[in-house]
């Protein structure tokens, strides 16, 4: 109706809350892993994550804290998720088998 699939402020939003606020400097452990539990330090905003949190564990975290908001109408196509300039790691629809 409007020519657009979805209003980019929504989807800000979405990104915003479940990704960026709880995520952006803070430090992620494996929960299972005690020997790196002691780099958390006090008044450290720090996660403790269920697996390893490599880049490719985040992405499909973040892919599904997205899917989890978005509105029925819509699904998600491809999500990218950067470590560095040259190194990340992305998830399209057509690889939802993994």
């Amino acid at each position: 109706k409007d020519g657009m699939v979805c209003d980019f402020s929504v989807l800000k939003k979405i990104v915003n809350e479940k990704i960026v606020h709880p995520y952006d400097h803070t430090l992620v452990l494996n929960e299972r892993d005690e020997s790196k539990k002691s780099l958390a330090q006090p008044n450290q905003r720090t996660i403790l994550f269920p697996v390893q949190p490599t880049c490719e564990n985040l992405l499909l975290h973040f892919k599904n804290e997205i899917l989890s908001v978005l509105p029925d109408a819509l699904t998600l196509a491809n999500i990218k998720l950067y470590e560095t300039e040259g190194s990340f790691a992305e998830w399209d629809i057509k690889d939802q088998d993994f």
